[in-house]
C-alpha cells in the first residue's frame, strides 16, 4: 500500500543488488516504512540457513546434555556396590541384537547407561 501511494520506492536487492522479484521486509515494527528489500532468492537462502543455524544448535544441545547425562550415570555407577556394577557391565556387554562388545567401546558406555537407567527406574516402581 506504502508502494501505491508513493510513500516507498521499490528498491533492488539488499544481498545481490537485483532489481527483479524483490520483495520489502520489515526490520522494525515500529517503523514499517523503513523497508530492507530482498529478492526471493535471497530470502530462501536466509530462511534455509537460520534453519541450519537452528537444526545445529538444537544437536549441540542434545549432545550436551547426553553427555552430561553419561558422565552422571559413569560416576553413580561407579558409587555402586560391586555386585550391582558387574551386573550392568553383564548387560552392557551384551550389547544390541546380542553382539559382544567390550568395554572401550562407545555402544559399551551407552548401553551401560541404559542399563542403569533401567535398574532406576524398576527401583523407582518398587521391582
Amino acid at each position: 500500500m506504502a508502494i501505491r501511494r508513493g510513500k516507498v520506492a521499490r528498491g533492488v536487492c539488499g544481498v545481490c543488488g537485483s532489481p527483479k522479484d524483490v520483495i520489502a521486509t520489515i526490520a522494525d515494527p515500529a517503523a514499517p516504512l523503513a523497508v530492507q528489500w530482498v529478492c526471493r532468492a535471497d530470502q530462501r537462502a536466509a530462511r534455509e540457513a537460520r534453519r541450519v543455524e537452528d537444526a545445529s544448535r538444537v544437536a549441540a544441545s542434545a549432545q550436551a546434555t547426553w553427555e552430561r547425562e553419561r558422565s552422571d550415570a559413569l560416576a553413580a555407577i561407579a558409587a555402586l556396590p560391586p555386585a550391582m556394577r558387574t551386573e550392568l557391565h553383564a548387560v552392557a556387554a551384551r550389547g544390541p541384537v546380542g553382539i559382544r562388545l567390550g568395554p572401550d567401546a562407545p555402544m559399551y558406555r551407552m548401553q551401560l547407561v541404559r542399563a542403569y537407567r533401567v535398574m532406576i527406574a524398576k527401583t523407582a516402581q518398587g521391582h
